[in-house]
């Protein structure tokens, strides 16, 4: 019985990783998911020597008050250009969070600071060279 749940939830995961799959060749905006939790290539080295260009990043969600300074985060700059890098400085102002982030081989931290709602979620996982 135990060996029937474990087949159908890995069948399911990995229809559901087609699916996904699809979805973001149409779609450059839609992050792959399974189960809430987004899988992400790394396009830049602005990470290294912890994250290198082509490893794979798995990303869960995260409740921003959780987030601490030192977790690594992806977050939406723009529709279409997605940033991972570590959280340096976390600002509650009032319950509304702000995060100044910097790629771990960049000399200064990035230009702007962070809302809640650019949030994709924290990197849980590297799988190296496996966004190839």
């Amino acid at each position: 019985m135990d060996r029937d749940i474990v087949v159908f939830l890995l069948i399911a995961s990995i229809l559901s990783l087609f699916y996904t799959g699809i979805k973001h060749k149409n779609d450059k905006n839609y992050i792959p998911s399974v189960f809430k939790i987004k899988f992400m290539t790394v396009l830049s080295g602005s990470m290294q020597p912890n994250i290198e260009v082509g490893d794979l990043v798995v990303i869960k969600p995260v409740i921003p008050k959780k987030i601490r300074k030192g977790d690594v985060v992806t977050y939406r700059l723009t529709n279409d250009i997605f940033i991972t890098h570590r959280v340096i400085e976390v600002i509650d102002d009032n319950e509304e969070y702000l995060f100044v982030t910097k790629g771990d081989a960049n000399n200064i931290e990035d230009n702007e600071k962070i809302n809640s709602s650019q949030l994709i979620g924290k990197v849980f996982l590297v799988i190296p060279k496996g966004g190839i």
